[in-house]
């Protein structure tokens, strides 16, 4: 969005079809594909190589040769698909809420306003940007029941940035989530060591990418009275 300001100043504000944001999340979604493709070719390579290894040892040398390789079968088959997951969710996250406060910018910009946008206390982000826009402009930008998602996506977010992933805050929230889509999250340990600790599945990140493009068609509509 923030890309797209020059060319705003010009013409009305058709504001959350964001040619940027819309244009990001298809990269991402590219980007996504691209990055499981890779992993499954690098799992593929790995066990041929273990299974042309098992071939010339014995039962005995195999199985001491597997407990060597144990890091690198892991590293390839959790470590680096969770590490992509966590890191590309975040990524996504965080792009929403920049998109946000640029257009929080934008509407301060373009209406005089003396408000700058500031984060609320005791409010995330999303939330207080949604204050913001909703107190100087009268639109709501919390489209349900898409906005109840996000808040639970952004939930999720801030639990791998601040708390290596354990839902400390809103578990009941997020609990009922993961219920509801367990192919696409989990909550492991929740009696043991990470307790409440969340985990991204495979296909959660495409989850996510409809949920944000679902939801920018959502507030676009809202937002075309903005005649700014």
């Amino acid at each position: 969005m923030i890309q797209k300001t020059k060319r705003w100043h010009k013409t009305s504000f058709v504001a959350i079809k964001f040619d940027g944001l819309e244009s990001e999340l298809d990269n991402l979604r590219n980007y996504i594909r691209t990055m499981g493709l890779a992993l499954r070719v690098e799992q593929g390579q790995w066990d041929k190589y273990i299974d042309e290894q098992k071939a010339s040892m014995t039962t005995d040398e195999f199985a001491e040769y597997l407990d060597f390789q144990s890091d690198n079968y892991w590293d390839l088959n959790d470590r680096f698909p969770r590490l992509m997951r966590e890191t590309t969710f975040v990524g996504v996250m965080s792009l929403l809420e920049h998109e946000f406060v640029g257009l929080c910018h934008l509407i301060k910009r373009q209406r005089n306003i003396t408000a700058a946008y500031e984060k609320l206390p005791r409010k995330t982000t999303l939330e207080s940007i949604r204050e913001y826009i909703k107190q100087h402009t009268g639109v709501d930008i919390g489209v349900q029941p898409r906005w109840k998602t996000l808040d639970t996506l952004n939930t999720i977010r801030n639990s791998i940035v601040h708390e290596d992933g354990r839902i400390r805050h809103k578990q009941s929230q997020v609990n009922n989530y993961a219920s509801r889509n367990r192919n696409l999250i989990g909550i492991s340990g929740r009696k043991k060591f990470p307790r409440n600790r969340v985990e991204l599945k495979d296909g959660f990140l495409e989850h996510v990418l409809d949920i944000l493009s679902n939801y920018c068609r959502a507030v676009h509509k809202r937002l075309r009275i903005l005649k700014i």
